[in-house]
């Protein structure tokens, strides 16, 4: 059927040399493969009820469709020959173009099944996305969303999905949570009025800071532990808290900045927030200090007009 169509559409092509003919013939096979397409979409939206295969059936059929239109007005309006030349170069062209990005997202697949640069599970940052790794796909690979106030702040998962695709491996930064050091720096500012007692107020930041590092080492196994040092001694840096003062005008902030998992900061925090405040309250030479507004009006007798 289809070989008596395409030489029909070539002895035509053959024996008219008149460009108005030419013309019509191209126009009305635009005509039909046009309501072809408009039918087509029509049929498969009532015979493919899920939205996403519906999707990628018609797309695929309308590429072939076009493709063999293109095909058909070439060999219309050219000799066999020259068109065979002329159109196995646009096609190579064209499908170079259009398969470019699936192309780069399996070299993506590829790079991250070898290469190993996240797996699932893995807290990551590509870009202005950052989520836990749920699933890495052909073309594709998934993050749970991780939202917070800043770097240091408490992390939480939004519930919602990211689908990133591969290729933006190589074109965007990638961060890793999980990949040589599985800690972040967090940190907890403590505000005291200026009557405390700052020496006391750093030494007790300072032991519940302790603590909750060596509770944590404590359920590590061996091989964690190594890891963990190992991971010190690469990045040159120290387990031990620290411990910085600001002042302002209502009073004394102390803060205290220390290792945590990077996916239990928001537990970390209160866990030491909880072992602080007790033992504040335990002491007598240590008040918190209110937050202070200092509200001007202005009037007659003020400098403020």
């Amino acid at each position: 059927m289809l070989e008596d169509i395409f030489s029909g559409l070539r002895s035509a092509a053959d024996q008219t040399s008149n460009i108005g003919e030419k013309t019509l013939i191209t126009v009305a096979l635009i005509l039909i493969v046009w309501l072809l397409i408009k039918v087509m979409r029509i049929v498969l939206h009532r015979i493919i009820p899920a939205e996403r295969i519906y999707f990628l059936t018609q797309r695929t059929i309308f590429w072939i469709l076009t493709l063999g239109t293109v095909v058909l007005i070439g060999l219309i309006w050219f000799k066999a020959l020259n068109f065979l030349v002329f159109g196995t170069g646009a096609l190579i062209a064209l499908v170079g173009l259009a398969m470019k990005d699936l192309v780069l997202n399996i070299i993506g697949f590829a790079f991250i099944e070898f290469k190993r640069p996240f797996k699932i599970g893995d807290r990551v940052q590509i870009g202005d996305s950052y989520g836990d790794v749920r699933d890495i796909q052909l073309f594709q690979f998934a993050l749970i969303e991780v939202e917070g106030d800043n770097r240091l702040s408490t992390k939480n998962q939004t519930g919602r999905t990211v689908y990133i695709p591969n290729r933006e491996i190589f074109l965007k930064p990638l961060i890793n949570d999980n990949y040589e050091f599985k800690f972040v720096w967090t940190d907890i500012t403590v505000p005291i009025t200026h009557q405390s007692n700052v020496d006391k107020t750093k030494q007790i930041l300072g032991v519940a800071a302790k603590e909750y590092m060596n509770g944590l080492l404590e359920e590590a196994s061996e091989k964690d532990l190594q890891r963990f040092h190992d991971a010190l001694d690469m990045f040159d840096s120290t387990k031990a808290p620290g411990i910085t003062m600001t002042l302002d005008g209502s009073g004394i902030d102390i803060t205290l900045r220390f290792l945590c998992p990077h996916n239990q900061i928001a537990k970390a925090q209160s866990m030491v927030w909880e072992d602080v405040h007790r033992r504040i309250q335990l002491v007598d030479d240590i008040a918190y200090s209110p937050t202070v507004y200092r509200i001007y009006q202005s009037g007659p007798d003020s400098p403020i007009s």
